[in-house]
Protein backbone atom coordinates (compact mmCIF):
# COMPACT_ATOMS: atom_id res chain seq x y z
CA UNK A 1 0.00 0.00 0.00
CA UNK A 2 2.98 2.42 0.39
CA UNK A 3 3.35 3.20 -3.36
CA UNK A 4 -0.11 4.70 -3.32
CA UNK A 5 1.03 7.48 -0.98
CA UNK A 6 2.35 9.48 -3.97
CA UNK A 7 -1.04 9.85 -5.68
CA UNK A 8 -2.43 12.70 -3.58
CA UNK A 9 0.80 14.64 -4.16
CA UNK A 10 0.53 14.16 -7.95
CA UNK A 11 -3.15 15.05 -7.96
CA UNK A 12 -2.46 18.23 -6.00
CA UNK A 13 0.32 19.14 -8.41
CA UNK A 14 -2.01 18.65 -11.41
CA UNK A 15 -4.79 20.68 -9.79
CA UNK A 16 -2.31 23.54 -9.33
CA UNK A 17 -0.43 23.15 -12.62
CA UNK A 18 -3.47 23.04 -14.96
CA UNK A 19 -5.08 26.34 -13.77
CA UNK A 20 -1.68 28.02 -13.69
CA UNK A 21 -0.90 26.86 -17.24
CA UNK A 22 -4.35 27.99 -18.44
CA UNK A 23 -3.88 31.40 -16.82
CA UNK A 24 -0.47 31.77 -18.40
CA UNK A 25 -1.86 30.77 -21.83
CA UNK A 26 -4.63 33.36 -21.54
CA UNK A 27 -2.12 36.00 -20.46
CA UNK A 28 0.08 35.03 -23.40
CA UNK A 29 -2.77 35.62 -25.86
CA UNK A 30 -3.56 39.02 -24.31
CA UNK A 31 0.07 40.06 -24.32
CA UNK A 32 0.43 38.85 -27.92
CA UNK A 33 -2.44 41.08 -29.07
CA UNK A 34 -1.04 44.03 -27.15
CA UNK A 35 2.39 43.31 -28.64
CA UNK A 36 0.96 43.52 -32.16
CA UNK A 37 -0.61 46.91 -31.48
CA UNK A 38 2.59 48.14 -29.83
CA UNK A 39 4.62 46.99 -32.84
CA UNK A 40 2.47 49.08 -35.17
CA UNK A 41 2.65 52.10 -32.86
CA UNK A 42 6.43 51.86 -32.55
CA UNK A 43 6.79 51.47 -36.34
CA UNK A 44 4.69 54.60 -36.84
CA UNK A 45 6.70 56.59 -34.28
CA UNK A 46 9.98 55.44 -35.78
CA UNK A 47 8.79 56.40 -39.26
CA UNK A 48 7.70 59.84 -38.05
CA UNK A 49 11.10 60.41 -36.43
CA UNK A 50 12.94 59.41 -39.64
CA UNK A 51 10.83 61.76 -41.76
CA UNK A 52 11.24 64.57 -39.20
CA UNK A 53 15.04 64.23 -39.24
CA UNK A 54 15.09 64.19 -43.07
CA UNK A 55 12.89 67.31 -43.20
CA UNK A 56 15.05 69.23 -40.70
CA UNK A 57 18.30 68.33 -42.46
CA UNK A 58 17.02 69.29 -45.93
CA UNK A 59 15.44 72.54 -44.74
CA UNK A 60 18.58 73.65 -42.90
CA UNK A 61 20.89 72.86 -45.83
CA UNK A 62 18.78 74.63 -48.46
CA UNK A 63 18.11 77.67 -46.25
CA UNK A 64 21.87 78.09 -45.83
CA UNK A 65 22.33 77.94 -49.62
CA UNK A 66 19.50 80.44 -50.26
CA UNK A 67 21.03 82.81 -47.70
CA UNK A 68 24.31 82.70 -49.64
CA UNK A 69 22.41 83.61 -52.82
CA UNK A 70 20.67 86.48 -51.00
CA UNK A 71 24.10 87.85 -50.09
CA UNK A 72 25.20 87.68 -53.74
CA UNK A 73 22.04 89.49 -54.87
CA UNK A 74 22.28 92.10 -52.11
CA UNK A 75 26.01 92.96 -52.28
CA UNK A 76 28.08 91.45 -55.10
CA UNK A 77 25.79 92.00 -58.10
CA UNK A 78 24.76 95.57 -57.10
CA UNK A 79 28.50 96.36 -57.03
CA UNK A 80 28.82 94.84 -60.52
CA UNK A 81 25.85 96.90 -61.71
CA UNK A 82 27.50 100.07 -60.38
CA UNK A 83 30.75 99.22 -62.18
CA UNK A 84 32.70 98.43 -58.98
CA UNK A 85 33.41 94.82 -59.98
CA UNK A 86 34.54 93.52 -63.35
CA UNK A 87 32.76 90.92 -65.45
CA UNK A 88 35.71 88.56 -65.05
CA UNK A 89 35.62 88.82 -61.25
CA UNK A 90 31.87 88.07 -61.21
CA UNK A 91 32.35 85.06 -63.48
CA UNK A 92 35.08 83.81 -61.14
CA UNK A 93 32.81 84.45 -58.15
CA UNK A 94 30.01 82.31 -59.68
CA UNK A 95 32.51 79.52 -60.35
CA UNK A 96 33.73 79.66 -56.73
CA UNK A 97 30.12 79.52 -55.50
CA UNK A 98 29.49 76.47 -57.69
CA UNK A 99 32.59 74.75 -56.33
CA UNK A 100 31.60 75.60 -52.73
CA UNK A 101 28.01 74.36 -52.95
CA UNK A 102 27.67 71.02 -54.74
CA UNK A 103 23.87 71.36 -54.82
CA UNK A 104 24.10 74.39 -57.15
CA UNK A 105 23.55 73.33 -60.77
CA UNK A 106 23.69 76.76 -62.45
CA UNK A 107 23.68 80.52 -61.86
CA UNK A 108 22.31 83.21 -64.18
CA UNK A 109 22.42 86.99 -63.93
CA UNK A 110 19.88 88.73 -66.18
CA UNK A 111 19.52 92.45 -66.88
CA UNK A 112 16.04 92.14 -68.37
CA UNK A 113 13.35 89.52 -69.11
CA UNK A 114 15.25 86.76 -70.91
CA UNK A 115 18.34 89.01 -71.28
CA UNK A 116 21.24 86.88 -70.01
CA UNK A 117 24.32 88.79 -68.83
CA UNK A 118 26.37 86.18 -66.92
CA UNK A 119 25.94 82.44 -66.37
CA UNK A 120 27.68 79.41 -64.90
CA UNK A 121 26.52 75.80 -65.19
CA UNK A 122 27.86 72.53 -63.87
CA UNK A 123 28.85 70.12 -66.67
CA UNK A 124 25.74 68.28 -67.80
CA UNK A 125 23.39 70.89 -66.29
CA UNK A 126 23.41 73.39 -69.19
CA UNK A 127 19.70 72.76 -69.80
CA UNK A 128 18.86 74.40 -66.46
CA UNK A 129 20.18 77.74 -67.77
CA UNK A 130 17.43 77.77 -70.41
CA UNK A 131 14.84 77.04 -67.69
CA UNK A 132 16.14 79.93 -65.58
CA UNK A 133 16.00 82.33 -68.51
CA UNK A 134 12.40 81.29 -69.23
CA UNK A 135 11.48 81.73 -65.55
CA UNK A 136 12.94 85.25 -65.57
CA UNK A 137 10.55 86.25 -68.37
CA UNK A 138 7.54 84.99 -66.38
CA UNK A 139 8.59 86.53 -63.05
CA UNK A 140 10.21 89.84 -64.09
CA UNK A 141 7.10 92.02 -63.85
CA UNK A 142 6.29 90.60 -60.41
CA UNK A 143 9.68 91.68 -59.09
CA UNK A 144 9.17 95.14 -60.56
CA UNK A 145 5.96 95.28 -58.51
CA UNK A 146 7.96 94.62 -55.34
CA UNK A 147 7.83 90.81 -55.01
CA UNK A 148 10.32 89.14 -52.68
CA UNK A 149 12.57 86.23 -53.79
CA UNK A 150 10.63 83.44 -55.54
CA UNK A 151 11.15 79.65 -55.34
CA UNK A 152 9.79 77.67 -58.31
CA UNK A 153 9.48 73.99 -59.10
CA UNK A 154 11.39 72.59 -62.08
CA UNK A 155 9.43 71.08 -64.97
CA UNK A 156 12.22 68.64 -65.80
CA UNK A 157 14.31 66.11 -63.90
CA UNK A 158 17.40 66.56 -66.06
CA UNK A 159 20.15 66.30 -65.00
CA UNK A 160 18.42 65.58 -61.65
CA UNK A 161 15.34 66.82 -59.75
CA UNK A 162 15.86 70.49 -58.88
CA UNK A 163 14.10 73.71 -58.01
CA UNK A 164 14.74 77.31 -59.03
CA UNK A 165 15.23 80.38 -56.83
CA UNK A 166 15.07 83.95 -58.21
CA UNK A 167 16.35 87.03 -56.34
CA UNK A 168 15.91 90.66 -57.47
CA UNK A 169 19.09 92.75 -57.69
CA UNK A 170 18.43 96.34 -56.72
CA UNK A 171 20.52 99.51 -56.65
CA UNK A 172 18.72 101.84 -54.32
CA UNK A 173 15.02 101.50 -55.12
CA UNK A 174 15.61 100.49 -58.74
CA UNK A 175 15.66 96.89 -59.92
CA UNK A 176 18.69 96.46 -62.21
CA UNK A 177 18.78 92.71 -62.64
CA UNK A 178 17.78 89.25 -61.49
CA UNK A 179 19.92 86.50 -59.96
CA UNK A 180 18.48 83.05 -60.76
CA UNK A 181 19.89 79.74 -59.60
CA UNK A 182 18.98 76.08 -60.12
CA UNK A 183 19.48 73.99 -56.99
CA UNK A 184 19.73 70.21 -57.35
CA UNK A 185 17.97 67.77 -55.03
CA UNK A 186 20.05 64.70 -55.95
CA UNK A 187 22.44 64.79 -52.99
CA UNK A 188 19.62 65.29 -50.47
CA UNK A 189 17.55 62.52 -52.08
CA UNK A 190 20.43 60.04 -51.86
CA UNK A 191 21.25 61.02 -48.28
CA UNK A 192 17.82 61.54 -46.71
CA UNK A 193 14.94 60.28 -48.89
CA UNK A 194 16.20 57.06 -50.47
CA UNK A 195 16.84 55.43 -47.03
CA UNK A 196 13.15 56.01 -46.23
CA UNK A 197 12.22 53.65 -49.10
CA UNK A 198 14.49 50.79 -48.03
CA UNK A 199 12.59 47.63 -47.10
CA UNK A 200 9.62 45.66 -48.38
CA UNK A 201 6.49 47.73 -48.98
CA UNK A 202 8.17 51.07 -48.33
CA UNK A 203 8.15 54.12 -50.61
CA UNK A 204 9.06 57.77 -50.29
CA UNK A 205 8.21 60.92 -52.26
CA UNK A 206 9.15 64.58 -52.47
CA UNK A 207 6.41 66.95 -53.56
CA UNK A 208 6.29 70.66 -54.35
CA UNK A 209 3.17 72.63 -53.55
CA UNK A 210 -0.20 70.90 -53.73
CA UNK A 211 0.60 68.06 -56.10
CA UNK A 212 3.82 68.39 -58.13
CA UNK A 213 5.90 65.21 -57.51
CA UNK A 214 9.58 66.19 -57.78
CA UNK A 215 10.86 62.69 -56.96
CA UNK A 216 9.44 59.24 -56.19
CA UNK A 217 11.27 56.12 -55.08
CA UNK A 218 9.42 54.05 -57.71
CA UNK A 219 7.63 54.65 -61.00
CA UNK A 220 4.25 55.23 -59.38
CA UNK A 221 3.14 58.79 -58.68
CA UNK A 222 0.01 58.34 -56.54
CA UNK A 223 -2.17 61.07 -55.08
CA UNK A 224 -2.29 61.78 -51.35
CA UNK A 225 -5.70 60.05 -51.22
CA UNK A 226 -4.27 56.89 -52.80
CA UNK A 227 -1.32 56.89 -50.39
CA UNK A 228 -3.64 57.05 -47.38
CA UNK A 229 -5.57 53.91 -48.39
CA UNK A 230 -4.33 50.87 -46.45
CA UNK A 231 -0.92 52.33 -45.68
CA UNK A 232 1.01 53.98 -42.89
CA UNK A 233 1.69 57.43 -44.36
CA UNK A 234 3.88 60.06 -42.71
CA UNK A 235 4.45 63.52 -44.18
CA UNK A 236 6.38 66.59 -43.13
CA UNK A 237 6.56 69.94 -44.94
CA UNK A 238 8.94 72.87 -44.95
CA UNK A 239 8.99 76.20 -46.74
CA UNK A 240 11.74 77.85 -48.75
CA UNK A 241 10.70 81.38 -49.63
CA UNK A 242 7.23 81.13 -51.18
CA UNK A 243 7.63 77.45 -52.07
CA UNK A 244 6.46 74.52 -49.94
CA UNK A 245 8.13 71.09 -50.06
CA UNK A 246 6.56 67.94 -48.60
CA UNK A 247 8.39 64.71 -47.70
CA UNK A 248 6.11 61.65 -47.69
CA UNK A 249 7.02 58.19 -46.41
CA UNK A 250 4.54 55.42 -47.19
CA UNK A 251 4.66 51.93 -45.66
CA UNK A 252 2.15 49.18 -46.32
CA UNK A 253 0.22 48.07 -43.23
CA UNK A 254 -0.02 44.61 -44.78
CA UNK A 255 3.77 44.50 -45.00
CA UNK A 256 4.07 45.50 -41.34
CA UNK A 257 1.60 42.82 -40.28
CA UNK A 258 3.45 40.28 -42.40
CA UNK A 259 6.68 41.15 -40.59
CA UNK A 260 4.87 40.82 -37.27
CA UNK A 261 3.53 37.39 -38.25
CA UNK A 262 7.02 36.28 -39.23
CA UNK A 263 8.19 37.33 -35.79
CA UNK A 264 5.22 35.75 -34.03
CA UNK A 265 5.43 32.25 -35.57
CA UNK A 266 8.64 31.18 -33.86
CA UNK A 267 7.57 33.08 -30.77
CA UNK A 268 4.27 31.17 -30.58
CA UNK A 269 6.08 27.87 -31.13
CA UNK A 270 8.49 28.69 -28.35
CA UNK A 271 5.56 29.75 -26.16
CA UNK A 272 3.68 26.48 -26.67
CA UNK A 273 6.80 24.51 -25.93
CA UNK A 274 7.35 26.67 -22.89
CA UNK A 275 3.88 25.98 -21.55
CA UNK A 276 4.41 22.24 -21.80
CA UNK A 277 7.76 22.60 -20.16
CA UNK A 278 6.27 24.83 -17.47
CA UNK A 279 3.93 22.07 -16.26
CA UNK A 280 6.94 19.88 -15.52
CA UNK A 281 9.07 22.80 -14.34
CA UNK A 282 6.56 23.82 -11.64
CA UNK A 283 7.51 20.69 -9.77
CA UNK A 284 11.09 21.96 -9.48
CA UNK A 285 10.22 25.65 -9.10
CA UNK A 286 11.14 25.79 -5.45
CA UNK A 287 14.66 24.51 -6.05
CA UNK A 288 15.29 26.93 -8.94
CA UNK A 289 13.74 30.02 -7.35
CA UNK A 290 16.89 31.48 -5.85
CA UNK A 291 18.96 30.80 -8.98
CA UNK A 292 16.35 32.49 -11.19
CA UNK A 293 16.28 35.58 -8.96
CA UNK A 294 20.03 35.89 -9.29
CA UNK A 295 19.83 35.61 -13.08
CA UNK A 296 17.13 38.25 -13.20
CA UNK A 297 19.21 40.59 -11.08
CA UNK A 298 22.21 40.12 -13.38
CA UNK A 299 20.05 40.68 -16.48
CA UNK A 300 18.64 43.89 -14.97
CA UNK A 301 22.12 45.17 -14.20
CA UNK A 302 23.25 44.34 -17.75
CA UNK A 303 20.30 46.30 -19.19
CA UNK A 304 21.11 49.29 -17.02
CA UNK A 305 24.75 49.20 -18.08
CA UNK A 306 23.73 48.87 -21.75
CA UNK A 307 21.37 51.82 -21.39
CA UNK A 308 24.13 53.95 -19.86
CA UNK A 309 26.58 53.03 -22.64
CA UNK A 310 23.95 53.80 -25.29
CA UNK A 311 23.16 57.17 -23.67
CA UNK A 312 26.89 58.04 -23.54
CA UNK A 313 27.30 57.12 -27.22
CA UNK A 314 24.32 59.28 -28.20
CA UNK A 315 25.73 62.20 -26.22
CA UNK A 316 29.16 61.84 -27.88
CA UNK A 317 27.58 61.65 -31.35
CA UNK A 318 25.58 64.78 -30.57
CA UNK A 319 28.71 66.63 -29.43
CA UNK A 320 30.58 65.62 -32.60
CA UNK A 321 27.69 66.74 -34.81
CA UNK A 322 27.49 70.06 -32.94
CA UNK A 323 31.26 70.56 -33.37
CA UNK A 324 31.06 69.91 -37.11
CA UNK A 325 28.08 72.25 -37.47
CA UNK A 326 29.89 75.02 -35.55
CA UNK A 327 33.03 74.58 -37.67
CA UNK A 328 30.98 74.78 -40.87
CA UNK A 329 29.25 77.92 -39.65
CA UNK A 330 32.56 79.48 -38.53
CA UNK A 331 34.28 78.80 -41.87
CA UNK A 332 31.22 80.04 -43.73
CA UNK A 333 31.16 83.32 -41.80
CA UNK A 334 34.94 83.82 -42.17
CA UNK A 335 34.64 83.30 -45.94
CA UNK A 336 31.77 85.80 -46.14
CA UNK A 337 33.71 88.35 -44.05
CA UNK A 338 36.74 88.06 -46.33
CA UNK A 339 34.50 88.49 -49.35
CA UNK A 340 32.85 91.53 -47.78
CA UNK A 341 36.24 93.06 -46.89
CA UNK A 342 37.47 92.46 -50.46
CA UNK A 343 34.37 94.24 -51.76
CA UNK A 344 34.98 97.23 -49.45
CA UNK A 345 38.58 97.61 -50.64
CA UNK A 346 37.47 97.24 -54.26
CA UNK A 347 34.94 100.00 -53.62
CA UNK A 348 37.63 102.22 -52.05
CA UNK A 349 39.94 101.63 -55.04
CA UNK A 350 37.30 103.11 -57.29
CA UNK A 351 37.92 106.52 -55.75
CA UNK A 352 41.72 106.27 -55.53
CA UNK A 353 44.51 106.60 -58.08
CA UNK A 354 48.27 106.32 -58.38
CA UNK A 355 50.13 105.17 -55.25
CA UNK A 356 46.95 104.99 -53.18
CA UNK A 357 45.31 102.59 -55.64
CA UNK A 358 48.49 100.49 -55.80
CA UNK A 359 48.66 100.35 -51.98
CA UNK A 360 45.03 99.26 -51.81
CA UNK A 361 45.73 96.56 -54.43
CA UNK A 362 48.64 95.30 -52.30
CA UNK A 363 46.39 95.17 -49.25
CA UNK A 364 43.72 93.40 -51.29
CA UNK A 365 46.24 90.82 -52.49
CA UNK A 366 47.44 90.18 -48.92
CA UNK A 367 43.88 89.71 -47.72
CA UNK A 368 43.26 87.30 -50.59
CA UNK A 369 46.34 85.30 -49.53
CA UNK A 370 45.03 85.28 -45.96
CA UNK A 371 41.64 84.02 -47.13
CA UNK A 372 42.98 81.04 -49.10
CA UNK A 373 43.65 78.97 -45.95
CA UNK A 374 40.07 79.46 -44.77
CA UNK A 375 38.65 78.66 -48.22
CA UNK A 376 40.56 75.36 -48.25
CA UNK A 377 39.51 74.37 -44.71
CA UNK A 378 35.88 75.34 -45.41
CA UNK A 379 35.68 72.28 -47.73
CA UNK A 380 37.05 70.05 -44.95
CA UNK A 381 35.49 71.31 -41.68
CA UNK A 382 36.41 68.07 -39.92
CA UNK A 383 40.08 69.16 -39.99
CA UNK A 384 41.81 72.42 -39.15
CA UNK A 385 44.96 71.52 -41.13
CA UNK A 386 45.93 72.64 -44.62
CA UNK A 387 47.91 70.57 -47.12
CA UNK A 388 51.05 72.61 -47.84
CA UNK A 389 51.33 71.57 -51.50
CA UNK A 390 47.72 72.49 -52.30
CA UNK A 391 48.01 75.70 -50.27
CA UNK A 392 51.20 76.98 -51.98
CA UNK A 393 49.89 76.02 -55.44
CA UNK A 394 46.74 78.08 -54.88
CA UNK A 395 48.70 81.09 -53.58
CA UNK A 396 51.26 80.88 -56.40
CA UNK A 397 48.51 80.82 -59.01
CA UNK A 398 47.05 84.04 -57.61
CA UNK A 399 50.48 85.73 -57.38
CA UNK A 400 51.46 85.11 -61.05
CA UNK A 401 47.99 85.46 -62.53
CA UNK A 402 48.08 87.79 -65.55
CA UNK A 403 51.87 88.35 -65.34
CA UNK A 404 53.04 85.78 -67.91
CA UNK A 405 55.31 84.23 -65.26
CA UNK A 406 55.26 80.45 -64.69
CA UNK A 407 55.50 79.07 -61.14
CA UNK A 408 56.91 75.59 -60.46
CA UNK A 409 55.92 74.13 -57.06
CA UNK A 410 57.81 71.32 -55.30
CA UNK A 411 56.59 70.68 -51.76
CA UNK A 412 56.83 67.83 -49.28
CA UNK A 413 53.66 66.35 -47.79
CA UNK A 414 53.37 68.66 -44.78
CA UNK A 415 49.99 69.17 -43.05
CA UNK A 416 50.03 72.69 -41.56
CA UNK A 417 47.78 73.91 -38.77
CA UNK A 418 45.63 76.97 -39.44
CA UNK A 419 47.69 78.98 -36.90
CA UNK A 420 50.85 78.38 -38.96
CA UNK A 421 49.17 78.38 -42.38
CA UNK A 422 48.11 82.03 -42.16
CA UNK A 423 51.61 83.56 -41.54
CA UNK A 424 53.14 80.99 -43.95
CA UNK A 425 50.72 82.06 -46.69
CA UNK A 426 51.39 85.76 -46.14
CA UNK A 427 55.16 85.16 -46.09
CA UNK A 428 54.98 83.16 -49.34
CA UNK A 429 52.80 85.84 -50.94
CA UNK A 430 55.38 88.57 -50.14
CA UNK A 431 58.25 86.48 -51.56
CA UNK A 432 56.31 85.66 -54.75
CA UNK A 433 55.22 89.29 -55.20
CA UNK A 434 58.82 90.51 -54.78
CA UNK A 435 60.07 87.90 -57.27
CA UNK A 436 57.53 88.99 -59.89
CA UNK A 437 57.85 92.73 -59.20
CA UNK A 438 61.65 93.02 -58.94
CA UNK A 439 62.65 90.11 -61.19
CA UNK A 440 60.34 90.52 -64.18
CA UNK A 441 58.44 93.82 -64.00
CA UNK A 442 58.90 96.67 -66.52
CA UNK A 443 62.09 96.67 -68.54
CA UNK A 444 63.84 94.44 -65.97
CA UNK A 445 63.07 91.35 -67.96
CA UNK A 446 64.42 87.80 -67.54
CA UNK A 447 68.00 86.81 -68.30
CA UNK A 448 70.04 83.71 -68.98
CA UNK A 449 67.46 81.99 -71.13
CA UNK A 450 65.20 81.08 -68.17
CA UNK A 451 62.29 83.37 -69.16
CA UNK A 452 59.48 84.16 -66.76
CA UNK A 453 59.95 81.31 -64.28
CA UNK A 454 59.86 81.07 -60.50
CA UNK A 455 60.88 77.85 -58.73
CA UNK A 456 59.30 77.19 -55.33
CA UNK A 457 60.43 74.48 -52.95
CA UNK A 458 59.15 73.60 -49.45
CA UNK A 459 61.02 70.78 -47.71
CA UNK A 460 61.37 69.34 -44.25
CA UNK A 461 64.67 69.89 -42.47
CA UNK A 462 64.53 67.97 -39.22
CA UNK A 463 61.85 69.52 -37.05
CA UNK A 464 61.89 72.69 -39.18
CA UNK A 465 60.82 73.48 -42.75
CA UNK A 466 62.66 75.49 -45.43
CA UNK A 467 60.82 77.55 -48.04
CA UNK A 468 62.82 78.69 -51.11
CA UNK A 469 61.63 81.07 -53.84
CA UNK A 470 64.05 81.39 -56.80
CA UNK A 471 63.57 83.64 -59.83
CA UNK A 472 65.73 84.08 -62.93
CA UNK A 473 65.15 87.79 -63.44
CA UNK A 474 67.35 90.87 -63.07
CA UNK A 475 67.40 90.91 -59.30
CA UNK A 476 66.82 93.79 -56.88
CA UNK A 477 67.73 97.36 -57.55
CA UNK A 478 69.79 99.17 -54.92
CA UNK A 479 67.78 99.59 -51.72
CA UNK A 480 64.78 97.51 -52.75
CA UNK A 481 65.92 94.56 -50.63
CA UNK A 482 64.93 96.59 -47.57
CA UNK A 483 61.47 97.53 -48.85
CA UNK A 484 58.13 97.04 -47.15
CA UNK A 485 57.48 93.61 -48.68
CA UNK A 486 60.66 92.00 -47.32
CA UNK A 487 60.22 93.80 -44.00
CA UNK A 488 56.81 92.14 -43.68
CA UNK A 489 58.29 88.80 -44.78
CA UNK A 490 61.00 88.97 -42.09
CA UNK A 491 58.40 89.75 -39.42
CA UNK A 492 56.28 86.78 -40.53
CA UNK A 493 59.30 84.46 -40.52
CA UNK A 494 60.10 85.60 -36.97
CA UNK A 495 56.49 84.84 -36.01
CA UNK A 496 57.16 81.26 -37.17
CA UNK A 497 60.32 81.10 -35.02
CA UNK A 498 62.60 81.42 -38.02
CA UNK A 499 64.42 83.82 -40.29
CA UNK A 500 64.82 84.75 -43.94
CA UNK A 501 67.78 85.37 -46.25
CA UNK A 502 67.77 86.99 -49.70
CA UNK A 503 70.83 86.48 -51.89
CA UNK A 504 71.64 87.13 -55.56
CA UNK A 505 72.49 84.14 -57.79
CA UNK A 506 74.44 84.07 -61.03
CA UNK A 507 71.07 84.54 -62.70
CA UNK A 508 68.25 85.97 -60.61
CA UNK A 509 67.66 85.93 -56.85
CA UNK A 510 67.00 83.25 -54.22
CA UNK A 511 64.97 83.93 -51.05
CA UNK A 512 65.05 81.25 -48.35
CA UNK A 513 63.02 81.16 -45.14
CA UNK A 514 63.62 78.63 -42.37
CA UNK A 515 60.75 78.22 -39.93
CA UNK A 516 58.91 75.90 -37.56
CA UNK A 517 55.43 74.76 -38.74
CA UNK A 518 52.98 73.35 -36.22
Amino acid sequence: MKPATGLPHRATFMLVAIPVAAAIALAWVVVDKASGRLHLELAERNRSLQVELARNAMQEGFERLLQENRILAAYSFPEYARGLRSRASMAALLEVEGDSYRESLSYCYLTGPGRLELSWARPGAEETVERLVSASVAQWDGFLAGNEPVVLSSQSNRPEPYFMALFPVRVGDDMVGLLATAIGLGLSIDKYLSPLAEGEGRRSFLMFGAGRVLWASDDRHPTLFELDQGSLMTSRSFRLGNGEFTIIADESRASLLSELEAIDKPRLLVGATGLLTLIAALYFANRLYLERRERQALAGEERRLSARVAASERELRGLLEDRELLLRELHHRVKNNFQFLDSLIELQKGGASGDAAAALSDIQARISALAVAYLITSDRPESLRVDAREYLSSLAGKAVEGTGVEASIEADDIPVSLDSAVPLGLLFHELMTNAVRHGYAGDRGPAGGRSGRIDVRLARDGEAAVLEVRDYGRGFEDGTADGLGLTIARALAAQLNGGITVAPESIGTRAAARMTLS
